[in-house]
């Protein structure tokens, strides 16, 4: 996913170009996602070490992966952020067309929409919004989405519902480089800002044949520091596991994995970790000789 952030990014600065913000330009800006609304923070106290509990640092991985996904996606919206519109209509704001840096061969831009929306309480309109790709040689040809997504505006400033959708299936269709993304064909991302919890759900969908036909990711964060991850997969074998690990302000926490499908089904894992992360419970159905401590030491009780 890093490749968003290398090559987006880099296309919308080069073809971006100056001048004034009106306050609708702000309103339109306001409406796309930034980098704090979305990442899972984990507690800064609680830092990974070579005796942190197993699962504990499966944790910080699965969050620091699904981090880096959503950065590459908001570090091209903050570039186009930065910069005034290229074309401004009523109610429509344009950034480009733009040359891709590593692609010359296309152009890309971003097109964001403000329609009326009498669900929308407050407001009584919402934003579409679509980055879009297409061949430069071929000026006539129809633009193709690779990402999409809407805001529906609540409350303060920032705050809301939204959704991204980066599909690659027609850009790849028509030639669209898309090998830095792997076997990803879609990604799904819904999240709602307005109050706590805070929450973000990610569903991944690979191509066929992919080693992992996809996985889901869910997010919840409370406004005391506490939160929640559910990361569930599955594999090619048809086998799903799950990990649900749920953390308090102070750092410390627990985390349940299981089998959900396949081989295996029903069995499962715990880790119990303190606010230094060292494990205070361990339990593995497959391994008796693992297990430790007391489950009474756990700041969560079982799901």
């Amino acid at each position: 996913m890093k490749g968003i952030t290398r090559v987006w990014l880099a296309t919308a600065l080069l073809g971006a170009c100056g001048g004034n913000y009106s306050n609708e330009d702000l309103d339109f800006q306001a409406a796309l996602p930034e980098h704090d609304d979305l990442v899972a923070k984990l507690p800064a106290q609680a830092l990974t070490t070579a005796d942190s509990a197993e699962y504990y640092r499966t944790t910080r991985d699965v969050v620091k992966i699904f981090n880096t996904v959503l950065d590459g996606f908001l570090g091209l919206i903050d570039g186009v952020r930065a910069y005034p519109p290229t074309q401004r209509q009523p109610s429509t704001r344009i950034w480009g067309p733009f040359p891709a840096d590593k692609f010359p061969d296309w152009q890309i831009r971003m097109v964001m929409d403000r329609k009326p929306d009498a669900a929308v309480a407050g407001f009584g309109y919402h934003f579409d919004y679509q980055l879009q790709v297409r061949r430069a040689r071929l000026p006539d040809a129809p633009w193709l989405s690779l990402l999409t997504g809407s805001f529906a505006p609540s409350g303060g400033a920032r705050k809301g519902s939204g959704q991204m959708i980066f599909d690659t299936v027609a850009a790849r269709a028509a030639g669209y480089p898309l090998t830095e993304f792997g076997d990803l064909q879609r990604l799904d991302v819904t999240y709602q800002t307005v109050s706590f919890p805070v929450t973000v759900d990610m569903v991944i969908a690979n191509r066929p044949g992919a080693d992992s036909p996809g996985a889901t990711y869910q997010y919840r964060e409370r406004a005391d520091g506490s939160g929640e991850m559910v990361f569930a997969w599955r594999t090619k074998e048809a086998r799903s596991l799950q990990v649900r690990s749920r953390w308090l302000g102070s750092g410390a926490g627990r985390s349940d994995v299981r089998v959900t499908e396949g081989l295996g089904l029903g069995l499962g894992g715990v880790d119990c970790w303190g606010i230094d992360t060292h494990a205070t419970f361990v339990r593995r159905d497959w391994d008796a000789a693992a297990n430790s401590g007391s489950e009474a030491t756990c700041a969560y009780a079982a799901p």
